[in-house]
C-alpha cells in the first residue's frame, strides 16, 4: 500500500496496537462500526476509542460491573451490554480479577490469581449470544474483537448467523503469556469464512474471503509509516517511559494542584474570616438599621398624629376662617351702607352750606353796596396800615399800634353814634351784627367804652338793642393824645354822620 493511501494518524490506546492495525486497513470508511466483547475500560487498553473518536460507533460487552459503568459514562452514543458471551443465552458465574484485565469465566483460572495474591470476586452475570449481539446493530460490521481470557470456544460457538465481520481480531495467547491456543478454535473461524492474515505475538487478525482487499493492510507490523501517537494509558511495557513521564507530570499537577488547593484553601479561609469580620459589620449595621426603622416608625406615628392635629386645626381655622369672611362680608356692606348715608348726609350738609354760602354772599355783596360800608372804608385803609405796620421795627410798631388802637376806637364810637342817629343803619347793623356772636360781644363792649361804661359788664344777645342809643353825634370830645391825621380822620366820619342825621 503506498503511503498517500493511508489513512490519517491516530492515536494508539490499545494494549499491543491493535487499534493501529484496525485504522491501517479500515481508517477509509467514514462511519463505520464495531463490536468489542471484553471491552473493559473505556480508555485504557482500550481498542475501540480511538475509533470512537473518528466517529465510529457500536456495541461493548463487558460482564465486570465497574467497567460497564465507565464505559456507559464515557460511550453515551454506544450500546453496552453488562453480560458475558457464551454458545447459548442465559446466566453464569463469573470471576472478577479487581484492577486487571485478567476477569474470567473459568474458576481453574480465577483460584489461580487468587493463589497469587490479587483480589478475586464471585459474580452472577447475564449470557448473551454474538447472534444476539449483532442483532442489535443494523448494516456492516467493520470489525470484531474477542478478548475473553481462554474463553474463545465458547464465544465462537454462539455464532451461527450470517452476519460476517470483515475483520475478527482474536485473543490467541494464554493469559499473561506467549503460548498459542487458536488451535483450540481456528477451524471454527476458517468454517465461517475467515482467513488468518497477520499475528502480532497475542492477537490473530482474520478477513472474511469477500474482503481480500484488505490483506495488503495486515502483512506487516505497525511502523513509522503509520505515523501514530501513543496516548500513554496502555499497560504495555513500551509505555512505561511514557507512562513514567506522565506520572511524574500527574505528580507535578497533583503538587500544583496541592498548591492551588492550600493557596484556595488560605484564601477561602481569608474569605471566611473577612465573612464573619463583615457579617459582624453586618449585623451591627442591621441592628442600627432596625434601630433606625424603629426610630422611623416612632418619629412616623407622632408625625401622623401632628398631621392629624394639623388637620384638625387647619379644619376650625377654615371654619373660622369662613365665618369671618361671612362676617367681613356683612361688615363691608354694613361699613358701605353707612359710607353712602355718611356721604348722602355730607351732600346734604354741602347743599346747606353752600345755600348758606350763597345766602351770606348775598349779605356781603349788600353789606359792600350798602352806605355803612362805603363809610367804613377810612377803617378799613387804617387796618392795612396796621397789617403793613407789623412788619416794622418793634419800638415803631409798638407805637403804631397804640395809635391804631386809638383811631380804631375813636372812629368806631364815632360810627356808632352815627349809626345811632340814623334809625334805618342802626336796625339794619343791630341784625346783621348778631349773626355773630363774637362780633356783638365785641361792639357792646365798645359800645359800652364810647357810652362811658363798664366795658367788662356781661353782655347779653339784647345789649346794643336795649342800651345803644341816643345819636352818634352825642359822642364827646376825642382823646387828646389822638395825632393830628387819626384827630382830622375822625373829623371827617363825624361830620359825615352828622350830614346823615340831618338827612
Amino acid at each position: 500500500m503506498d503511503k498517500r493511501d493511508l489513512p490519517a494518524p491516530i492515536t494508539s490506546y490499545a494494549q499491543n496496537f491493535e487499534d493501529v492495525m484496525l485504522w491501517r486497513a479500515l481508517g477509509h470508511i467514514a462511519h463505520g462500526q464495531y463490536v468489542d466483547v471484553g471491552a473493559q475500560d473505556p480508555t485504557v487498553d482500550s481498542v475501540s476509542k480511538a475509533f470512537y473518536l473518528r466517529g465510529w460507533r457500536g456495541v461493548h460487552v463487558e460482564p465486570v460491573p465497574s467497567y460497564a459503568r465507565q464505559l456507559e459514562l464515557e460511550r453515551q452514543e454506544d450500546i453496552v451490554l453488562q453480560a458475558a458471551v457464551g454458545a447459548e443465552a442465559g446466566v453464569e458465574t463469573f470471576y472478577e480479577v479487581q484492577r486487571t484485565g485478567l476477569s474470567t469465566r473459568i474458576k481453574q483460572l480465577a483460584d489461580d490469581y487468587a493463589n497469587r495474591g490479587l483480589t478475586v470476586v464471585e459474580l452472577t452475570v447475564p449470557r448473551v449470544t454474538l447472534d444476539q449481539i449483532f442483532e442489535r446493530i443494523e448494516g456492516e460490521i467493520h470489525w470484531l474483537k474477542i478478548d475473553v481470557e481462554r474463553a474463545e470456544f465458547e464465544v465462537i460457538s454462539g455464532w451461527n448467523g450470517p452476519c460476517r465481520p470483515w475483520i475478527v481480531v482474536i485473543e490467541s495467547v494464554v493469559p499473561s503469556g506467549s503460548e498459542r491456543v487458536d488451535q483450540e478454535w481456528e477451524a471454527m473461524l476458517l468454517a465461517r469464512g475467515y482467513e488468518l492474515r497477520y499475528f502480532d505475538g497475542v492477537n490473530g487478525y482474520y478477513v472474511h474471503q469477500e474482503h481480500i482487499e484488505l490483506h495488503p493492510a495486515l502483512v506487516s507490523p505497525p511502523n513509522v509509516n503509520d505515523q501514530f501517537e501513543l496516548s500513554g494509558t496502555s499497560t504495555a511495557s513500551f509505555c512505561n517511559g511514557l507512562n513514567a513521564r506522565n506520572e511524574a507530570l500527574i505528580q507535578e499537577m497533583a503538587t500544583i494542584e496541592k498548591r492551588r488547593t492550600d493557596e484556595v484553601w488560605a484564601a477561602n479561609h481569608a474569605a471566611r474570616l473577612a465573612t464573619e469580620e463583615m457579617r459582624g459589620e453586618i449585623d451591627t449595621l442591621e441592628r442600627k438599621v432596625a434601630d433606625a426603622e424603629g426610630l422611623a416608625r416612632t418619629i412616623r406615628g407622632e408625625f401622623m398624629e401632628r398631621e392629624i392635629v394639623i388637620v384638625s386645626e387647619r379644619a376650625v381655622a377654615l371654619a373660622q376662617a369662613t365665618r369671618l369672611q361671612h362676617q367681613m362680608t356683612e361688615l363691608h356692606e354694613s361699613v358701605r351702607h353707612r359710607v353712602w348715608e355718611a356721604v348722602h348726609g355730607v351732600s346734604m350738609q354741602r347743599d346747606d352750606a353752600l345755600e348758606q354760602l350763597k345766602t351770606i354772599t348775598d349779605q356781603l355783596n349788600r353789606m359792600s353796596a350798602s352806605t355803612s360800608w362805603k363809610v367804613t372804608a377810612p377803617l378799613r385803609f387804617l387796618m392795612r396800615g396796621a397789617r403793613a405796620a407789623f412788619r416794622m421795627p418793634g419800638r415803631l410798631f409798638r407805637l403804631l399800634v397804640r395809635l391804631a388802637k386809638r383811631l380804631v376806637m375813636g372812629g368806631i364810637t364815632i360810627l356808632l353814634r352815627c349809626i345811632d342817629k340814623s334809625p334805618s343803619l342802626k336796625a339794619g347793623g343791630i341784625g346783621l351784627i348778631r349773626r355773630y356772636p363774637t362780633l356783638e360781644t365785641r361792639v357792646a363792649r365798645w359800645h359800652a367804652v364810647a357810652m362811658g361804661k363798664n366795658p367788662d359788664l356781661r353782655v347779653n344777645r339784647n345789649f346794643l338793642v336795649e342800651n345803644y342809643s341816643g345819636p352818634i353825634s352825642t359822642m364827646g370830645a376825642l382823646p387828646e393824645h389822638i395825632s393830628e391825621s387819626g384827630r382830622r380822620t375822625l373829623e371827617r366820619i363825624r361830620a359825615l354822620a352828622s350830614g346823615m342825621e340831618q338827612k
